[in-house]
């Protein structure tokens, strides 16, 4: 079994969204990400699928390596 070793990703964008709260009573604005701020890839051993690639942002949105959403948001710290 391959050791993990996760990759970082820089994000190129400030990117708001919608959050809920009150089991869906109401809605508010969140900033999903910040601008140069430094977003991990997660540990597949405890993603469903054990996906490799999928970095989650501060909303919770799961954005997966190499779709043309992620390159839009993010690039590959080295």
């Amino acid at each position: 079994m391959d050791k993990f070793i996760p990759r970082k990703f820089e994000s190129l964008i400030d990117e708001f969204g919608l959050d809920d709260g009150g089991v869906a009573s109401f809605t508010f604005e969140v900033q999903s990400l910040k601008k140069g701020k430094i977003y991990t890839e997660r540990d597949p051993e405890y993603l469903e699928g054990k996906q490799k690639g999928v970095v989650i942002d501060d909303n919770s949105c799961w954005w997966h390596y190499g779709t043309k959403a992620f390159n839009l948001r993010f690039k590959e710290i080295k």
